[in-house]
């Protein structure tokens, strides 16, 4: 599944690069004339500055989510080969819900253990 907050990130991206470009165009459009070329190539230069200055926040944006992203990556993992650990114990064993409960359980602890120490980071 695809996280929200990236699926965001991906939409404003592009969203402002294809608003920056239009408003480009437009520029172009009404300056024209026979200086058409050194238009052109000084929206080249602007156009990479704001290509740098998206990717360089881009970046910013990703390397401060990651924590977040691992919070739910391993809220989830554990909850899921925990609760399959308990699964596999109550079919060996034969005690249908019970080993299946306690892994959930466990599961749902260990990930609100790791999102505390997330949180709670200095």
């Amino acid at each position: 599944m695809i996280n929200s907050k990236i699926l965001l990130l991906v939409f404003v991206f592009f969203h402002y690069g294809i608003c920056y470009n239009l408003s480009l165009t437009v520029r172009i459009g009404f300056v024209g004339g026979l200086s058409g070329f050194k238009e052109e190539r000084m929206v080249d230069e602007s156009r990479e500055a704001f290509l740098a200055r998206s990717l360089k926040q881009t970046q910013e944006n990703l390397r401060r989510a990651g924590p977040a992203a691992m919070v739910g990556y391993t809220m989830l993992g554990a909850i899921i080969m925990l609760g399959g650990i308990g699964y596999a114990v109550d079919a060996w064993r034969g005690t249908s819900p019970w080993f299946l409960l306690a892994g959930l359980l466990l599961g749902i602890i260990v990930g609100f253990a790791e999102l505390a120490k997330v949180i709670w980071r200095k």
